[in-house]
């Protein structure tokens, strides 16, 4: 009974983590689309210029 307990949190806690990282790496992806069209955004009026 007590393995089963074990396994099952042992499962939750690794479902947790691979959720925690997916949500880590959408927000970098995130970042990264919301400078880049920063930067071309920038790039675009200095050209205007």
């Amino acid at each position: 009974m007590m393995m089963k307990i074990i396994t099952v949190m042992m499962i939750m806690m690794i479902i947790i983590i691979i959720i925690i990282i997916i949500i880590i790496t959408i927000m970098m992806m995130m970042m990264i689309i919301i400078i880049t069209m920063i930067v071309l955004i920038c790039t675009q009026i200095n050209t205007f210029h």
